[in-house]
Formats: structure tokens, sequence, C-alpha cells
């Protein structure tokens, strides 16, 4: 993973303190068989239902279940002055219609996938976004937005 994709790779795991997920990601990723790419990061993971059986390892998983709100909160109390960083579509959706977004990191693939949880839709309007930086890589785009607008109901 040469050039800016290894440096965004660094950079994001240099900034965080801890990471949220879903449930679906959790799953394709094997529950990243205990040992998440940043060995000890505190993960939290939201579902409605905890797995009873769960690979353990060096990862600190905590299942949440009672929403985005009570994930970031926890997140943050952990996290220390670092950032709290939202993985997959369902907890980046939940937290920008709560208006709980303060950036979005979108690393852009070059690979076309026939199906998935679309990211932005549908979506609350209000929600604008401002460019702070993008960086080109042999393996991915990478861009960083600022939220500017605050999520409200139509």
């Amino acid at each position: 993973m040469p050039g800016a994709n290894l440096h965004e790779v660094q950079r994001m795991f240099a900034e965080s303190g801890a990471f949220i997920f879903g449930r679906r990601t959790y799953e394709i990723a094997d529950g990243w068989r205990g040992r998440h790419p940043v060995d000890g990061m505190p993960v939290f993971v939201l579902t409605h239902d905890p797995p009873p059986d769960f690979p353990h390892g060096p990862s600190n998983l905590t299942f949440v279940t009672d929403g985005i709100e009570s994930a970031i909160d926890q997140a943050r109390a952990v996290a220390g002055d670092k950032d709290i960083k939202l993985g997959g579509t369902s907890p980046g959706k939940q937290a920008l219609a709560a208006g709980l977004c303060d950036e979005i990191l979108i690393h852009l693939a070059p690979y076309l996938l026939g199906g998935g949880v679309r990211l932005f839709d549908p979506m609350p309007d209000g929600i604008q976004l401002e460019r702070l930086s993008s960086s080109d890589g042999p393996f991915a785009t990478h861009l960083r937005y600022r939220v500017t607008g605050e999520p409200r109901s139509t």
C-alpha cells in the first residue's frame, strides 16, 4: 500500500481513539477474529442483537444495543483527545442524521459493487459539506469533508 494510500491509513489510525462499526461490517470482517487492525483500539459495534459468542483477542469489542448516541458517548469516554471513527454505512448515516458528525472521510476505491447499502440515501436535507482535503493514490482517492450544515426533517 505505497504512497498516498499508506499515508492516509496511517493518519486515520494515528488520529483515532475509538472506532464504531455496524453489525454488518462486523459480520463481513468476521469480528476481525478478535484482532482489529489497530490492536487494543476500542471498537464499538452497533447491533440490536449481540452475538452470544464472538472472537476474543487484543481488540476491545463492545456491543452497543441502545443506539448511535450511546455508542458515541461510550467511544468518547475512552478516546481521550483523539477522534472517534465510524466505519460502515449504518453508523455513518445514523450519526449524520442525528447531527453527530464533524467530518466525513471517504476512501473511494475503483471497484463497482452490484449491491450493498447506500451511504447517502436516504438522508435528511440540510447537511452541507466543506472539502478539507483530497489525495489520490494508486488504490483509492481519499476525501475529507467538514460537516457544516445541520440535518433537518423533510
